[in-house]
């Protein structure tokens, strides 16, 4: 008779199965639909996705062409937000989505045109630190619009270039590191509201540690105002291996 040591190994899932950050199609196609505008100053109200879920993490972009929004409840504005040293900004916030969130409210102030918000949401993101780097921002005129490079901590992270505008046009040929390989567009929402404008995003998900994300470009035919950044998105961690012994007995 022999006795036989096995060792096995058991895999621990937090929350997801998945480590990679997932996009729910319900969601992107939705945003991509539209986006909401006033003109001017007051309450601008952000419609979640058709298909969001609780657990997921969204972004919320708003741009302005001149003032400021404030960050609606519960939810928390990224490091460095607003963006734009000139007169126009854009403002990103992000929330862990909960089972009975409604649609945020942002309060525009110091506003003399039009102000757009539109959001995103993400499954599978690490939402004890979903933010893990932001660009420097960026800002211009006409096509096409740059977003600075940036260094991501972890492996698998999803660089976001997130642009702002103040014209109502699409964008298109997205890249990061002047590459278009692995760049999905994640929106491209408008509004005509006040004196229009514009919201867009592509993400690339960066595969090695501390890997720099590139610059981010977008094109567009308008000559109007933007203002870009790369926001980082960090995944759930792999999931963690727990060891053990068992025995078994052979003839």
């Amino acid at each position: 008779m022999t006795l036989r040591r096995i060792t096995f190994a058991l895999f621990l899932f937090c929350g997801l199965a998945a480590a990679a950050i997932t996009f729910g199609v319900a969601s992107v196609t939705n945003i991509n639909a539209g986006a909401q505008g006033i003109s001017g100053n007051g309450d601008l109200v952000v419609t979640l996705p058709i298909g969001w879920a609780a657990g997921q993490v969204a972004l919320l972009l708003l741009y302005l062409d001149s003032g400021d929004g404030s960050t609606p409840s519960g939810w928390t504005e990224v490091t460095d937000s607003p963006f734009g040293s000139g007169t126009e900004h854009m403002c990103v916030f992000y929330r862990r989505l909960e089972v009975g969130d409604g649609n945020p409210t942002t309060t525009v102030s110091g506003n003399s045109g039009c102000a757009a918000g539109a959001m995103m949401t993400f499954a599978g993101v690490d939402t004890a630190v979903p933010i893990e780097a932001v660009s420097a921002d960026s800002q211009g005129t006409g096509t096409p619009m740059i977003a600075y490079s940036v260094n991501t901590v972890t492996a698998g992270a999803w660089a976001i270039g997130c642009c702002g505008r103040g014209d109502n046009e699409v964008a298109g040929s997205q890249a990061f590191g002047g590459s278009t390989t692995g760049v999905t567009e994640r929106l491209d929402a408008g509004t005509n509201a006040g004196a229009d404008a514009e919201l867009s995003a592509y993400s690339k998900e960066i595969a090695s540690v501390g890997a720099t994300t590139g610059e981010g470009t977008a094109v567009t035919n308008a000559t109007d105002p933007w203002v870009s950044v790369i926001v980082v998105l960090r995944p759930l961690p792999e999931p963690a291996a727990t060891y053990g012994d068992f025995w078994l007995m052979f003839d």
